[in-house]
C-alpha cells in the first residue's frame, strides 16, 4: 500500500471507526460513574471485574514479565488514578476531555529523548497548533471553573503518552496480557485508597449496583481489552500515521455524546479551541514522521 495515502482498506477503516465508538462512549460513560460512584471506588471495581475476565492472560515469558509490570503500572493504577479522580472533579466532560488528547504531542516530545525520534518542521506546526487550542481553551469559563479536572487529566494525559513511547521503546507487549497485568495491579491499590479516602463508598456502590456492574464491564471489556486490542492489530498492519488521525474523532464524538447525553453545554470559544487543538494533533500525527524509522507497534493480541 502506497505510505503518502491516508486511507485504510475499508475493513480496517470500519474497526477504527469502531475504536472511536468504543473509546468515546466509554469516556460518557466513566463520568457517569464517577458522577455517582466516588472515582477511587469506581476505578477499582473495573479493575477488580477486569482482572477477573482477563485472568488466562496473565500468563506471559520470563522476558515479558518485566515490560509488562512497567507498563501495567503505568496505564493501571497510576493513569486511572488521575483520569477517574478528574472526571469526577470536572463539571462536565467537555471541559478536560481536550486535554487528554494532548497525550499525541506529548509522546512526540517524549519520544526525542527516550527513543531518539525527533519531529518534522510540520510536527512542531502540529504541537505549536495544540498549545495555541490549549491557550484559547483555557480562556474559557467553564475550563476555568474545573481547575482540579483539567489538572489531573492532563497528567493522565502525561501517563498515557508516556507509556506509548515506552511501549514502542520495549516493544513485544502483548494487548490482553497488557490489559490483565494493568487490572490486577490497580484493583487492591485503588480499592484500598478507596476504603480510607472515600468512606461510604461501598454502601453507595451497592445502591446502584447493577448499573455500575454493567458500565464497570463496558469499560473493562470493549473499551479497554476490546478497544486497545483493536488498536494494536491496526498498529500492527499499518503505520501509526495512518491510523492515529481516526482515533482522534473520539474527541468529538466524546463531546458531541456529552452535550446530547449529558446536558453539556459548549460556548464559541470552546468549539474554536478545540477545532484548534484538533488541528494541531493531526498535524502531528501526519508529519512525514520521524527522520529514524520508529520501533515497531506493540503486537495485537
Amino acid at each position: 500500500m502506497n505510505r503518502n495515502s491516508l486511507s485504510l482498506p475499508l475493513p480496517d477503516l470500519g474497526l477504527a471507526l469502531l475504536i472511536v465508538v468504543l473509546w468515546g462512549s466509554n469516556n460518557i460513560f466513566m463520568k457517569h460513574i464517577t458522577d455517582v460512584v466516588p472515582p477511587l471506588f469506581a476505578g477499582g471495581f473495573r479493575f477488580a471485574l477486569q482482572a477477573l475476565c482477563l485472568l488466562p492472560f496473565l500468563r506471559c515469558t520470563r522476558e515479558e514479565l518485566p515490560k509488562l509490570l512497567l507498563l501495567g503500572a503505568l496505564t493501571g493504577p497510576i493513569y486511572f488514578f488521575f483520569l477517574y479522580t478528574g472526571f469526577a472533579a470536572a463539571g462536565q466532560i467537555s471541559d478536560v476531555i481536550v486535554f487528554f488528547f494532548m497525550w499525541v504531542p506529548i509522546a512526540t516530545l517524549l519520544a526525542i529523548p527516550l527513543v531518539g525520534e525527533r519531529p518534522t518542521l510540520a510536527g512542531w506546526f502540529g504541537l505549536g497548533l495544540s498549545v495555541l487550542g490549549i491557550l484559547v481553551l483555557g480562556a474559557s469559563p467553564n475550563i476555568l471553573s474545573s481547575p482540579l479536572g483539567v489538572t489531573l487529566v492532563s497528567c493522565a494525559a502525561v501517563v498515557w503518552g508516556l507509556s506509548a513511547v515506552l511501549a514502542r521503546k520495549l516493544g513485544g507487549v502483548r494487548a490482553l496480557p497488557l490489559q490483565a497485568w494493568s487490572a490486577l495491579l490497580a484493583a487492591p491499590p485503588m480499592l484500598l485508597v478507596s476504603h480510607f479516602a472515600e468512606p461510604g463508598a461501598v454502601d453507595v456502590a451497592v445502591g446502584w449496583l447493577l448499573p455500575l456492574i454493567g458500565l464497570s464491564l463496558f469499560s473493562a471489556l470493549f473499551s479497554g481489552a476490546g478497544g486497545n486490542g483493536l488498536m494494536f492489530l491496526l498498529l500492527s498492519r499499518h503505520p501509526v500515521d495512518k491510523v492515529t488521525p481516526y482515533l482522534l474523532l473520539t474527541l468529538p464524538y466524546t463531546v458531541a455524546a456529552g452535550v446530547i447525553f449529558m446536558g453539556d453545554t459548549l460556548t464559541t470559544r470552546m468549539i474554536a479551541g478545540m477545532l484548534i487543538t484538533m488541528a494541531g494533533l493531526v498535524a502531528v500525527t501526519l508529519q512525514g514522521r520521524f527522520r529514524r524509522r520508529p520501533p515497531a507497534a506493540p503486537a495485537g493480541a
